[in-house]
Order: C-alpha cells, then structure tokens, then sequence
C-alpha cells in the first residue's frame, strides 16, 4: 500500500519520487532531499471520504474530470509538441474503485496546456506513474492558457516547453526513472525510463542539482535530476563559478547517434552565440577589478524589475549579461541594452543565454 503523503513532507523538503523504470504500472517511493514542494509527490491512492469526486490536493495543478470514460496517456511527445510519442504509457480513467465500495468521479492535476491538442497532467492513480501527456479533448473544461502553468505560489508561469539546444559534453545512462524539466525544478516536458541514454552538457544548476542535456527518448533538451546519472557536474559547471565552463558554445562536440543533429530549428541554432557579437572583455589586470562571469543572450528574451516580476524591457539576441548572481532559474546583471535605450540591472532567464566570458572592470 502506499503511504499517503501529508503537506508535511513538503515543509522539511522531502518529497517522493518514482524509482523504477517507466514500463513499471507501481512506482515505490524514494525519498530525497529537495527544495520543497517542488519536485512531484508520488500518487496517494484514494481515501474514501465525504466527496463523491476524488480532488486534486497539490497547489500546482488544478483538479479536472475526464470527458470520457477512458483515455490514453502518453510519456512524451514528438519534438514538435504536436503528436504523441510511441504509445500510451497507461490509460487514465473517468471512475475509480473506493475501499468503501462502489465508484467515484476522478480528478487528474492539470499543469499546464502544451499547444491547442495537449496537455500535461499528473495522475492520482494508485497503479499508475505520474506525469504524462493526455489530450485536450478528453478534459472537461480545462483551463485555456498555452504553455503557462499553475504556480505553485500562485498566479501563472510560462512554460518554456522546449529549451534551446546546447553542447553535448558527454554521454551516460540513467539509474532510475526519471522526469525532463524545462529547467532546474522546472515543468515537466518529458519521462525517461531507468536505463535511457542522456547526453549531458557542461550546464548544471543548484536545488538538486540539476544537469541540463538531449533526452533522445523525450525529443527535447532539458533538466534532469544530477544524481541519476552519477553527476557528472564540477564546480565549474554552475552559473555562479567565475571559471565555469558552462558556456554552451564552448566547445564544439560531435553529435553522437540520437543526438538532436537533425532538429535544426532557429531556437536551435541560437545556442551558439552569434557570430557578429563582439569578444568579452579582457581583465583590467588591476588588483583592484572586480571580475563577473559574462553571458551572451541568444534568444529573444525580456528583462524583469524582480525575478520573475513585471516587465522592463525587451532584449535581443547578442546583448551581454554580465553576472551578479545566478540561481540556475533566474539570472541578475548588467544588461547591455534594454529595449531601443541604454543598458540596465535587470533578471533574465538563464535559458536565455550562454556563458560566453568573464567581465572585469
């Protein structure tokens, strides 16, 4: 029987997560260490209650009843986000058994809607794992935001469903199963099975840690968690470390089999700073310099007041960042250009860009 998982759990940072491989119809939990409440809880089976409808309990998805009895529910989908990828990973169903005796209504836990077809939910089922793709139609009145998600804190995320394209540093296979996130402890944008290659990036970030690299099984770039493939991180890989080597354009590597050589995408292409983009900085060579890790931006992005606050600006690819601090989510600095004015301090997301130098001055 598995245990059902109280809000406590989240209060000391200790969440459950699946640890089997994804062909599995029972998850057994894990317990790690994690920020709380932000890595998904494994499903609680039903406990009879007073309601005649089995609710969502968790404060980033919304409850939602199925429109048909029975409907299929994918792992991943293809790069596009438009078709299912291979098949349905279990079925989701509109009526679930009570130990009480008899049927009640169930609700899945909308996170967030992917294009006009799909979306991604988390399953309460007892014999089934947890995220996956269902579509739209099988929903009954979903919310109707595209790629913007239910925060946990409230209000709304946009989905970065698809993250632009980086360098491939090396190549290793999971120990568990595992979810791709659009960034540390981001949205989930796709499952990987226990044994499923993931080709590994020099771009780590903390809260995990995390690794960014090409999930071939999930057509898609992504987060997953460090540790389930050895960690291959070093300090120089996180954004904050004046050596790093995160720079996704740092090295050329060889696509190998499977790696996302064929999605040549303009998002793709953008990884690499462009070429028109002036060299970073040289050190001052005085003792009294003070020394930034320097970021290019490589896709449209907007600048923010706060992290993750209101609007200041727009910023183009090739303006540079030079780095304050750097949450693996969120980054702070120096923008050198804002809009059609002058540079500015202001947040960007740490997708946006790349490390391309460090500033001193």
């Amino acid at each position: 029987m598995i245990k059902r998982l109280t809000t406590a759990l989240a209060v000391v940072g200790v969440v459950a997560v699946p640890t089997v491989a994804i062909h599995a119809m029972h998850w057994p939990a894990q317990k790690i260490s994690v920020a709380p409440a932000v890595l998904a809880a494994e499903p609680a089976s039903y406990q009879a209650g007073t309601s005649d409808t089995e609710t969502d309990h968790q404060p980033y998805t919304i409850g939602v009843r199925l429109s048909q009895p029975s409907c299929p529910v994918y792992w991943n989908l293809d790069a596009t986000g438009d078709h299912a990828a291979g098949k349905p990973g279990w079925d989701e169903k509109a009526m679930v058994s009570v130990r009480s005796g008899g049927t009640v209504h169930a609700a899945v836990g909308w996170r967030y809607n992917v294009n006009s077809r799909w979306a991604l939910i988390a399953s309460r089922r007892e014999k089934t794992p947890y995220w996956g793709f269902i579509e739209r139609s099988c929903l009954a009145d979903p919310p109707q935001r595209i790629l913007s998600g239910h925060a946990h804190s409230g209000g709304w995320d946009t989905v970065h469903f698809r993250p632009v394209a980086g360098t491939i540093a090396g190549t290793r296979h999971l120990t568990t199963a595992a979810t791709v996130r659009s960034g540390p402890n981001g949205y989930v944008i796709g499952n990987l099975r226990s044994g499923a290659t993931f080709h590994w990036s020099h771009r780590c970030g903390h809260r995990g840690p995390w690794v960014f690299g090409w999930a071939p099984d999930a057509n898609t770039w992504g987060w997953i968690l460090a540790g389930d493939i050895g960690n291959p991180c070093t300090p120089n890989d996180y954004p904050t470390s004046t050596g790093s080597h995160s720079s996704e354009a740092s090295t050329a590597a060889t696509p190998t089999q499977g790696s996302p050589a064929p999605h040549r995408t303009a998002a793709t292409q953008a990884a690499t700073p462009p070429a028109s983009a002036p060299a970073p900085a040289a050190p001052a060579g005085g003792p009294s310099a003070q020394c930034y890790p320097q970021y290019t931006v490589t896709e449209h992005a907007r600048a923010r007041s706060t992290r993750a606050g209101t609007p200041i600006g727009d910023v183009e690819p090739g303006a540079h960042v030079n780095v304050r601090s750097n949450d693996g989510s969120w980054l702070y600095g120096y923008i050198s250009q804002i809009g059609a004015g002058a540079g500015g301090f202001g947040w960007l997301l740490d997708e946006k860009v790349v490390r391309t130098g460090t500033f001193c001055g």
